[in-house]
């Protein structure tokens, strides 16, 4: 074998073997795999709601939620309760192994009347 088809063997091999490394590693955290082997199972808001319905708030993280772990796009979960009513400001992160934790600054009542 000259040393150029030599050199191209090694080259594959080597990605090959990088392949067979990161693809595994690209499905979990996408969540083609795993979602139901690591799935969110609690939902922790740290503070108390006031004017935030925590029905509606369920409602918009439960799809975030059911991608798993690995795979939930906590920027996106955090849009989403951003957007709901009365919410000024809301942090989202998750806990090892299945905790989803939730916490929201509501806005102040401007007035009452």
């Amino acid at each position: 074998m000259n040393a150029t088809l030599r050199r191209i063997l090694q080259v594959g091999a080597w990605a090959l073997a990088l392949a067979l490394v990161a693809l595994p590693v690209v499905a979990l955290v996408n969540g083609w795999i795993g979602a139901e082997r690591w799935p969110l199972r609690t939902l922790r808001v740290t503070d108390g709601l006031e004017r935030v319905d925590s029905a509606r708030l369920r409602e918009v993280l439960v799809p975030h939620a059911s991608a798993g772990f690995f795979a939930i796009r906590l920027d996106r979960a955090q849009a989403e309760v951003a957007k709901l009513p009365w919410v000024e400001r809301a942090e989202v992160r998750k806990l090892w192994p299945d905790v989803l934790e939730v916490r929201i600054v509501e806005h102040r009542p401007f007035a009452r009347w």
